[in-house]
């Protein structure tokens, strides 16, 4: 009784995660004798801590507040990037554009004029600029101000070398000025700042001066104030656009807070949007956070470099995030006596910022990695993330469907299944491996794949990456798309009920969008089941019919159906029709039919004849056999009007996502199907339903032991319902 009393005591009198943070910043502050400190802590999607120390003004001895905002110095860079690549998105500029197009006159390294320049050199610091001492003004590299420039510039060839650049990024901010056609801090403010709710900016004259936190240097055994927040209203009356914009230091100008700061990182951690804003494309986000340049030497001033974010190699304690894949994100920023961090975990899903505005510089210690890591430890620990490790398991599951099932090349009335789990803390994400025959893949296979993926999942860790995870997964071995699908789905399913959020809701998916599903009738040689079938199925507003057998069996099967129903027909053909004649006499036959569309008409390698057919027919030909992933879909459009996705060919909803962006940008017609699957699998699909032209997502009704329950058909129409994750739960 003593024992378990005494263990209580001891577990109620032990810190908070928020006490053990405020103390080992405390540390921070007694070791390099710091003005002030102000902090935040991200974690699942909130900033979970957030405090500050010591002062915001020496000689008043006013306290340092959370709202208080400081220059955070070089992390102002990526603020400018943003800015940029919310043009590149538009088309309007390249990130390989020629910097001397986009400023207007001519940018060259006096030793290799030959290579031109671009953009996205500039952004990653090997464009070969070299720094003056004062970067505050275009006219180093201007050849009508400063001859050849020579000076401004190293002797390698731009993008062959790394060397960071304020003057680089102060030239961008020009750019961004030309090409906005808007001043350069109005554009950041009113386009990256404002719309994520921040008190920031980078003109001093429009901030709050109650709120800025002085900027000291420590010279001479004391702390000197710096003047880190001079007005530039004097500087306006001969603002020339697009040359003048360095005033405002793009390259490190941005005051704000810790916590706005941390909100802002959020952003980029959510890659482009936050709270339904989005700032940026997911794909600028990824493309800003992905190093240009990696390090290659030892060199403390050599960095690991994307556009304006740098991954942090061998910078924190933990031994888990100085490896590749697992490296954190974000920038640093040094100025007048101040040091910044913003650096955030995308395996992971943690960040840290943290500002000081005044230290004592100590030769053995840097004092940001010393508070980076005082943070990360108190918060997180050197394992924190092994606190909790998922756990995946699986099963094989034998689906038995309500009728025999026909297509063009066989007939069964079960289906092999691999039903997966993966579960971290109290929340179980659900997946599956449907697995028809032509896929190659069995239960065998399949858990045999999951044997090999175990250890990858067990040791993932709270919060998930999927993306990373992913990466590890599909790298194993090649093929096993469906096994890798069912880890796929349960991760989706799971990271939703880990943020207790739908997928389609994180994703920005418009619920209400959901079309109707179709519902197969497959090929059955006995009219009386056909008609059966037809009528089982009053509640689907839209048939599909597998056909692709002898001329007179696919037409006895289209006026069995049409002679008690007349609701719109899709046509899977299985590869069924064998020659491009066949194809075009049914296509033109069943267009008299009321079909709406053909799937894979002919055999998959028979792109040509595919092509003749679509040139001839009015109804969309769409790829199904032929088109499994992701590599596929580029190459078919010559071929066909449009593909079937189903996430057991191409590996899972991230793939399917991708797949979906690819078919739009190429003008093509995308529909979404599905094996025969539980309802784990359907839900994930139903997921992008909203994305596509049509939708094939019956499988589940096929089933007449489906282990769970997920999405809703009301009317024939797709429901998503509004639960954590895929909306999935076992029965």
């Amino acid at each position: 009784m003593w024992v378990v009393a005494a263990s209580m005591l001891l577990t109620s009198c032990a810190p908070t995660q928020e006490e053990r943070i405020n103390k080992a910043i405390e540390q921070v502050m007694e070791q390099f004798e710091c003005v002030g400190i102000s902090a935040a802590v991200v974690q699942n999607g909130q900033i979970v801590y957030n405090n500050s120390f010591g002062y915001q003004d020496l000689e008043t001895q006013t306290p340092l507040a959370n709202d208080h905002m400081m220059r955070i110095a070089s992390i102002s860079k990526s603020f400018t990037a943003t800015g940029l690549m919310q043009h590149v998105e538009k088309g309007i500029i390249s990130l390989d554009d020629d910097i001397s197009d986009l400023i207007g006159f001519t940018i060259r390294n006096p030793h290799h004029p030959e290579v031109p320049i671009t953009l996205r050199m500039v952004l990653s610091h090997t464009a070969s600029f070299r720094d003056p001492e004062n970067y505050s003004t275009l006219d180093h590299i201007n050849p009508a101000v400063n001859g050849d420039c020579r000076a401004t510039y190293y002797d390698y060839a731009p993008g062959t070398g790394y060397n960071y650049s304020n003057l680089g990024l102060n030239f961008a901010g020009a750019i961004l000025e030309k090409v906005s056609g808007v001043r350069f801090d109005r554009y950041v403010k009113d386009n990256v700042i404002t719309p994520l709710g921040l008190h920031a900016g980078h003109n001093n004259d429009e901030l709050d001066s109650t709120r800025r936190a002085s900027i000291y240097r420590y010279r001479n055994g004391q702390y000197v104030e710096s003047n880190a927040y001079g007005s530039v209203a004097h500087q306006l009356d001969d603002y020339i656009m697009g040359y003048s914009a360095p005033i405002f230091s793009p390259t490190g100008g941005v005051k704000i807070s810790a916590h706005d700061l941390a909100t802002y990182m959020m952003m980029h951690m959510n890659y482009g949007q936050l709270n339904g804003v989005r700032i940026i494309s997911e794909e600028s986000a990824k493309t800003m956070q992905t190093p240009v340049w990696i390090k290659q030497t030892d060199d403390y001033y050599e960095d690991q470099y994307g556009l304006c974010l740098m991954e942090f190699v061998d910078f924190l304690d933990d031994p888990h995030y100085n490896t590749p894949g697992n490296y954190p994100v974000g920038h640093t920023g040094d100025a007048y006596g101040l040091r910044s961090i913003m650096m955030w975990s995308p395996a992971d899903g943690w960040g840290i910022v943290a500002i000081t505005n005044g230290y004592v510089y100590n030769p053995k210690k840097d004092v940001i990695e010393a508070l980076a890591n005082a943070i990360y430890k108190a918060y997180f620990g050197l394992s924190h993330s092994c606190d909790k490790t998922a756990q995946l398991s699986y099963e094989p599951f034998t689906g038995e469907l309500r009728h025999a099932f026909g297509i063009s090349t066989n007939t069964r009335t079960t289906t092999p299944i691999v039903l997966t789990r993966i579960t971290l803390g109290n929340q179980t994400g659900y997946g599956e491996a449907a697995l028809p025959p032509y896929l190659k893949e069995t239960q065998e296979s399949v858990c045999a794949f999951l044997q090999l993926a175990q250890p990858v999942i067990n040791s993932c860790r709270e919060p998930l990456n999927v993306d990373s995870i992913m990466q590890v997964v599909n790298a194993l071995a090649p093929g096993n798309h469906a096994a890798k699908a069912s880890i796929d789905i349960a991760l989706h399913d799971l990271y939703g009920k880990l943020h207790g959020q739908p997928m389609w809701q994180m994703w920005d998916i418009d619920p209400e969008a959901t079309p109707c599903t179709s519902y197969t009738i497959g090929y059955d040689a006995s009219d009386s089941i056909v008609l059966h079938k037809v009528r089982e199925a009053e509640w689907a507003k839209i048939l599909k019919v597998k056909l692709g057998r002898e001329e007179a069996e696919d037409k006895r099967m289209i006026r069995l159906i049409r002679s008690i129903s007349n609701k719109p027909i899709y046509v899977d053909a299985n590869q069924g029709w064998p020659t491009k004649e066949h194809a075009l006499k049914m296509c033109q036959w069943l267009a008299e039919q009321g079909v709406v569309l053909i799937e894979q008409p002919m055999p998959k390698h028979m792109n040509e004849e595919h092509a003749w057919l679509c040139e001839r027919v009015e109804l969309p030909i769409i790829a199904d056999e032929a088109c499994q992933t992701y590599a596929d879909v580029a190459g078919l459009q010559p071929y066909y009007d449009g593909i079937n996705i189903k996430l057991m060919k191409c590996g899972g909803v991230a793939e399917a996502r991708k797949m979906i962006a690819l078919a739009r940008e190429l003008g093509m017609q995308v529909m979404i199907g599905c094996m025969t699957e539980t309802s784990a699998g359907i839900s994930a699909a139903t997921t992008l339903s909203p994305l596509v032209d049509y939708a094939d997502l019956d499988g589940h009704v096929l089933l007449a032991n489906d282990p769970y329950e997920g999405i809703q058909l009301v009317d024939g129409k797709l429901t998503l319902v509004n639960k954590p994750g895929t909306g999935v739960t076992p029965l």
